[in-house]
């Protein structure tokens, strides 16, 4: 008999469609920038694998796509919780209601959080 596994996150995690490629750049240094596969995705981060190495002492703003029909998520500051490079998990600490309401969709959409 194998040991269970106790899930302790917090938020869910949904995995968005395949080739889902998100954009960043550092605050500062500025132009210091890059994109990444998104891995996963939840209200308060995300896992990406990139090529561009991120540090864990800059902040980030990240653009998440979501359809072609739809406005992009724009993460104000997002900041580096670990990395094992080339996977980068980041940590959301600024986002607007509006890009807060639209990546509550987007998981909704991916069926990570209930409709409310």
């Amino acid at each position: 008999m194998s040991p269970r596994l106790i899930e302790r996150r917090q938020h869910p995690r949904a995995h968005p469609p395949g080739g889902t490629i998100l954009s960043f750049s550092a605050h500062q240094p500025e132009g210091t920038e890059g994109d990444g596969l998104l891995v996963e995705l939840s209200q308060q981060g995300c896992r990406i694998e990139s090529e561009q190495p991120l540090h864990p002492a800059h902040a980030y703003r990240l653009i998440i796509p979501r359809t072609m029909h739809t406005q992009p998520i724009i993460v104000a500051h997002a900041i580096i919780r670990w990395a094992v490079v080339p996977c980068y998990g980041l940590k959301f600490l600024s986002l607007t209601v509006e890009a807060e309401a639209a990546l509550k969709e987007y998981l909704r959409q991916l069926g990570q959080v209930p409709a409310s």
